[in-house]
């Protein structure tokens, strides 16, 4: 279960025609349509960007991680608008994937998606989504690889939703935010990560209003 499985029942549209929308590229369309012969012929760099992501892609096959990657990125572009429909955010596109092409491996980024910017002030802000409800049911989130170091150093926001139940966490890195170390967790095949623990008080009910008031308090 992932982006590419459970986002449409969130959105209540289909990808195609969303990333159609969203004018994505020919490429990325082809990545959602599952359509391996034509990447071999019309994009074989974009193909082999996708084989050479190894690490990223966790337990999924190459197509998987690839259906995930776009996916996830009409997400975050679905969140990004929201928090627009405040005048006071503007929020820009910030990591390495913001022209929407999928990278090789070796360029592939833990630095964080957007930034947001209030009266001048600026903070990077991390978009991470939960399409399974693990957040909930477990009481934690858990950040892969260097995310918690990069999230702590650079006094990010972290912007989690989770899509199964409408609902998100705003987290402000600035702060201490307690973590225990994983050294090789299972759902990441195996790779380290960094275990946050929550309450259900922290998730709170997705509304646009109340999440940009909670960012502009955080951005002061």
């Amino acid at each position: 279960m992932g982006a590419y499985s459970d986002l449409p029942n969130f959105l209540g549209e289909n990808l195609t025609q969303i990333a159609e929308e969203l004018k994505y590229s020919d490429a990325n369309i082809a990545v959602l349509e599952g359509k391996i012969e034509l990447l071999k012929s019309n994009f074989p760099q974009v193909l082999k960007n996708i084989q050479s992501c190894i690490h990223n892609r966790d337990r999924r096959t190459p197509l998987e991680y690839a259906q995930d990657l776009v996916a996830s990125w009409i997400f975050e572009d679905y969140i990004v608008k929201k928090i627009q429909e405040n005048p006071l955010l503007e929020i820009l596109l910030a990591g390495a994937d913001k022209k929407r092409e999928i990278l090789p491996g070796s360029r592939v980024s833990a630095n964080s998606d957007t930034i947001i910017c209030f009266k001048g002030r600026k903070r990077p802000l991390e978009i991470m989504t939960d399409y399974t409800g693990y957040w909930k049911n477990y009481k934690r989130i858990d950040l892969r690889d260097s995310k918690y170091e990069k999230l702590t150093n650079s006094k990010s926001l972290f912007l989690g939703f989770s899509t199964k139940d409408t609902k998100y966490i705003l987290l402000d890195f600035a702060k201490q935010i307690p973590a225990k170390f994983i050294p090789s967790h299972f759902p990441y095949g195996g790779k380290p990560a960094y275990s946050i623990e929550i309450t259900d008080e922290e998730l709170k009910q997705f509304e646009t209003n109340e999440l940009c008031d909670e960012i502009i308090a955080l951005c002061r």
